[in-house]
């Protein structure tokens, strides 16, 4: 699941039969549902440790599979400005829409 904030501070995604376990959440172009707000500082920290800790095991991160709308919000994050150049994001919309969480690929590294 994508982190979360309310009303800027950090929380877990509420999680309920209600809302489909957070699947059922829905977040706008700037990453808002109502008063939460999607982490991309956070979400860009998360993908940044991933890739280094995979590449010290011999592993790259292959494809993030997140909402391509919002991928540009993640970009402009600090932490996020690199990952564009580094990592491989989907590029074509899931058919289901991933704004509430996202996937991440792994290969081994070619030698």
């Amino acid at each position: 699941m994508v982190p979360v904030t309310h009303n800027g501070e950090p929380i877990a995604l509420p999680t309920s039969p209600f809302n489909k376990f957070g699947y059922a959440l829905q977040f706008d172009s700037n990453g808002r549902s109502g008063n939460l707000q999607v982490d991309f500082d956070s979400m860009a920290a998360h993908l940044d440790v991933m890739d280094r800790v995979a590449r010290e095991h011999g592993l790259r991160i292959d494809l993030v599979v997140f909402a391509p709308d919002l991928q540009e919000r993640l970009f402009e994050s600090d932490p996020g400005s690199t990952l564009q150049s580094r990592l491989r994001f989907n590029v074509n919309p899931s058919w289901v829409r991933h704004d509430d969480h996202y996937h991440v690929d792994f290969a081994m590294v070619d030698d």
